[in-house]
């Protein structure tokens, strides 16, 4: 061995840009699949991603050791998750020091019309009661999934969706997420990092 690099045969080091945590709350089981996908997304952009469910054991420990972070939470009766919405008010300071992101879900980033409403209705008061100030908020389209409701559930669910002009057979699950938007939502997030 000459202790020179054999200019053919280039050493390639793949590190990862950055360990990213992705906390989210469900009530449905939707969200999940969300934050699967954004781990996913994560990792294709050469990220580490941990993905964890909000009430997670290992969630106590916050956001520390961690380079940026990523909470997903899904609107129910008005509100996001009591879980997910106590640790992010618990690691809000350590949150802002980071790059982070909220993917809000709801039926109302399924319609473009009702933006607007949710920002005032669900995510600034959300923003207001934690103290956190994400640097990127992420509308997504949620899930309708009716076969796994309760009949109280399916209800009222029925109704929300009649007075929105929407398809509401309570026979039939309804997903409105856009998956690849979302895949592009969080590559840009990504891309960020770098």
């Amino acid at each position: 061995m000459t202790g020179v690099m054999d200019a053919a045969r280039p050493i390639a080091i793949n590190w990862p840009m950055a360990r990213v945590l992705v906390i989210f709350g469900t009530s449905d089981g939707h969200t999940a699949k969300i934050a699967a996908r954004i781990g996913a997304a994560l990792t294709r952009a050469g990220h580490t991603a941990r993905v964890l469910k909000d009430d997670d054991a290992s969630c106590n420990m916050g956001p520390a050791g961690y380079d940026a972070a990523i909470a997903a939470g899904s609107v129910n009766y008005g509100r996001f998750q009591k879980v997910l919405t106590e640790w992010i008010a618990r690691h809000a300071a350590a949150l802002n020091a980071l790059p982070t992101a909220f993917f809000a879900v709801s039926g109302q980033a399924g319609d473009p019309a009702g933006l607007g409403e949710a920002e005032k209705a669900f995510i600034r008061p959300f923003l207001t009661r934690t103290g956190w100030i994400p640097r990127q908020i992420v509308h997504v389209a949620g899930a309708f999934p009716f076969t796994t409701y309760p009949w109280w559930k399916r209800w009222m669910m029925k109704l929300i969706l009649m007075r929105g002009g929407k398809p509401c057979d309570t026979r039939v699950d309804y997903e409105y997420t856009d998956w690849d938007r979302l895949d592009r939502d969080v590559a840009a997030f990504a891309a960020g990092l770098k």
